[in-house]
């Protein structure tokens, strides 16, 4: 049986002058609801996994990778291990 407890994660605030923040957040938000609709909408399903987690690689590999883009790697990073536990934690 997988994980069912939920861990949802908080949007960014998109509201900010400084631009590459702003274009950070709104890709970062959109894998944050990637992340919780699996939970809610997909209901943990491992093919929709797969695919968010894809999607969190790629955050990852660009805005997580930028100068000053650690915050969201470690966000990133987070929702990555909390998919993987629910997709390969059967018992």
């Amino acid at each position: 049986m997988k994980n069912t407890e939920y861990k949802f994660i908080k949007k960014w605030d998109e509201n900010t002058d400084i631009d590459w923040w702003r274009k950070s957040r709104i890709e970062l938000n959109k894998i944050i609801d990637l992340f919780n609709n699996w939970q809610i909408e997909d209901d943990f399903n491992d093919d929709k996994a797969k695919l968010v987690l894809a999607k969190i690689e790629y955050g990852k590999q660009t805005i997580g990778s930028q100068d000053g883009g650690s915050g969201y790697w470690d966000e990133l990073d987070e929702m990555e291990k909390f998919v993987k536990s629910n997709l390969f934690n059967q018992v």
